[in-house]
């Protein structure tokens, strides 16, 4: 559902490639250091986590930093959006 709303943003392609790298990024870094005995939505509300993870293990420019955290932005907004039409 992530990839649709994404799409709806018209997002250029490049971007919209981005955005599905991270997620993979942070699917990873959930599953490696999240300390969750279940994935739900909620993990993924607020701020950007695992930031000093993405910069040891995959990139510490600010740029690719920044993008990371646009994109965990991007998936707490829509988790928030999901939780609140379920709740």
């Amino acid at each position: 559902g992530f990839f649709e709303y994404l799409k709806k943003q018209k997002l250029s392609e490049s971007t919209q490639n981005k955005h599905e790298s991270n997620c993979q990024l942070i699917g990873k870094f959930i599953a490696d250091y999240g300390y969750h005995d279940d994935f739900k939505p909620e993990i993924l509300t607020g701020a950007p986590q695992y930031v000093s993870e993405f910069k040891r293990k995959v990139w510490d420019s600010d740029y690719m930093v920044q993008s990371y955290k646009t994109t965990w932005r991007k998936l707490a907004k829509y988790a928030t959006s999901q939780i609140t039409q379920k709740g």
